[in-house]
């Protein structure tokens, strides 16, 4: 075997070999990319779901609570259409000591994914409390 010969197989070989690396690689990067986005918007529907809360614990109004909760909540890489479809529901909790009360707004919220390469869509949760009066 010539010299020219061995060069071309090594050169056959490293391609191979940066082929399977970077299929790996790129799925890695992938995964990382998606669970940073539904994190951010796993944190984001909590936070919006505190606000809810609050105004709930101030004001006692579930439409302002509402209000206040799609207004706070921006999913990341989604539309302000796509936010309309979360759902935010409310409740009162008494009989806790010194008669105070405590008001919690629960969220759920479906991102679809991005890569499609895990599931097609994440369901998240997010859920905050007040007590009564803020």
């Amino acid at each position: 075997m010539g010299m020219y010969a061995e060069r071309h197989a090594e050169r056959g070989a490293a391609a191979v070999e940066f082929a399977l690396v970077l299929s790996i690689l790129l799925a890695l990067l992938m995964g990382v990319i998606e669970f940073g986005r539904v994190w951010a918007i796993q944190a984001n529907l909590a936070q919006a779901s505190r606000e809810a809360a609050r105004e709930m614990a101030i004001k006692d109004d579930e439409t302002l609570a509402r209000q206040h909760f799609y207004q706070s909540f921006l999913p990341f890489g989604e539309s302000d259409a796509d936010a309309a479809k979360a759902t935010v529901t409310f409740s009162k909790v008494t009989g806790l000591p010194n008669d105070a009360c405590q008001h919690t707004a629960s969220a759920e919220y479906t991102a679809k994914s991005w890569t499609g390469f895990f599931v097609s869509e994440y369901t998240l949760t997010g859920e905050g409390a007040m007590r009564c009066g803020g």
